[in-house]
C-alpha cells in the first residue's frame, strides 16, 4: 500500500536533511526554526494501472539547544494532492506528520530518540466509470532509536548510522470494482474490504557522504548521497478481508481473517528487507534561503518505486 513507503520516505528524507543541514549549512544557528514548500512527483500502482502523484505540502522544523550536548527538535509535515491523472483518474491525497525528537552529542558520536505519528487518507476514481475507486485510510505511530557516528575531512562530510525502529499501524482499504459478466450479460460490483493492524520492529542502517563548496560567506553549495537498509527483525499483524459481489441487487458476502507473526511488512511495502537510495544537492541562496532538490529510490522492493522533491525554505 502506498502509505507506508510515504511516511518512510518522508521518516528517511527527513533525517538525510537534518544529517546534511547540520553538517554543512554555515546559516543554521544553535536554535532554529525552518519553513519549507515541497513538491514531489510519485508513482503508485492503483486500480491495474500505475498513476503519478504531484504532492505539495509544507515542511516545519525547529531544533533547540537545550545545552552544548543535547538538542530537542520538532517538525510537522503536510501533504495534499487533488489532481487528474493522464484524465483517466481524479486523485484526493492527504498526509500528515508530527514528530518530536532528542539528541545528545559526544565528539563525533551522538544518540538519538524520535517520535512521529502519521495519518493518511488517499482516494482513487476513474473517469470512465465512478464506480471503480480505491480508498486507503491509514494511521500509525513510530519510535526509533539510533547511534550516528559523524567525521569531516575538509569540505566532505560523512555519517554511519544504526536505527532500530518500532512501528505500530492500523490500515483501512476497500478496493470497489464493476464488472461485466459476457454470459449472462450482467454487471456486478465487487467491493474487497481489507483492515490490517498490528506493528513491526525494523533495524535499518545507512552511509551518508557529503562535499560542499562554499560560493561566499553566506553561500554553499552541497551534494551528497545516503543509502539506507532496512531489515525486519520482528512483526505481526491481524488481516481483516471481507469480500462481497453484488449482482441483480443480490450479494454474496465472504469474510477472511488471519493473523501472522512474521512477514507483516510484505502486506505493507511488498518486502521484509528493503533498501533506499537518496540522491540530495542543496543550494544555501543567502543566510535565511535555500533550495534542495532530492531524488529518492526504493532498491530489493516489489515496486522499486521512486519519488522527487523540491523545497524551498525560510530559515528564520
Amino acid at each position: 500500500m502506498h502509505h507506508v513507503f510515504s511516511r518512510q520516505y518522508n521518516y528517511t528524507k527527513a533525517s538525510c536533511l537534518i544529517i546534511f543541514s547540520l553538517a554543512v549549512s554555515p546559516n543554521l544557528q544553535a536554535n532554529n526554526l525552518t519553513v519549507g514548500i515541497d513538491q514531489s512527483i510519485q508513482y503508485r500502482n492503483v486500480l491495474d494501472n500505475e498513476i503519478k502523484l504531484n504532492p505539495a505540502g509544507i515542511n516545519l522544523s525547529a531544533s533547540f539547544e537545550l545545552s552544548p550536548k543535547w538538542q530537542l527538535s520538532l517538525d510537522h509535515q503536510k501533504y495534499n494532492d487533488d489532481s487528474l491523472d493522464n484524465k483517466l483518474f481524479e486523485t484526493q491525497f492527504d498526509l500528515s506528520t508530527f514528530g518530536a525528537g532528542v539528541s545528545y552529542y559526544a565528539n563525533d558520536f551522538s544518540l538519538s530518540l524520535y517520535y512521529s505519528h502519521s495519518k493518511d487518507d488517499f482516494l482513487v476514481l476513474s473517469n470512465r466509470n465512478r464506480q471503480n475507486q480505491q480508498v486507503e485510510n491509514s494511521r500509525s505511530s513510530l519510535i526509533s532509536a539510533s547511534i550516528d557516528y559523524a567525521w569531516e575531512r575538509q569540505n566532505w562530510f560523512y555519517d554511519l548510522s544504526l536505527t532500530t525502529q518500532y512501528n505500530s499501524f492500523d490500515n483501512n482499504s476497500e478496493l470497489q470494482k464493476e464488472l461485466f459478466n459476457q454470459v449472462l450479460q450482467r454487471k456486478s460490483t465487487n467491493v474487497l474490504s481489507e483492515n490490517n493492524k498490528g506493528n513491526f520492529t525494523m533495524l535499518s542502517s545507512s552511509a551518508l557522504v557529503a562535499r560542499s563548496w562554499p560560493l561566499s560567506s553566506a553561500r554553499t553549495f552541497v551534494l551528497g548521497a545516503l543509502f539506507n537498509w532496512n531489515y525486519q527483525i520482528s512483526g505481526n499483524s491481524n488481516l481483516l478481508s471481507t469480500s462481497t459481489r453484488g449482482l441483480n441487487n443480490t450479494s454474496r458476502v465472504r469474510t477472511r481473517t488471519n493473523s501472522n507473526g512474521s512477514g507483516v511488512n510484505n502486506a505493507l511495502i511488498g518486502d521484509e528487507n528493503y533498501g533506499q537510495v537518496v540522491l540530495y544537492t542543496s543550494l544555501d541562496v543567502n543566510s535565511s534561503w535555500s533550495v534542495d532538490v532530492d531524488i529518492t529510490k526504493n532498491i530489493a522492493t516489489t515496486k522499486n518505486e521512486r519519488s522527487y522533491s523540491l523545497t524551498v525554505s525560510y530559515h528564520f
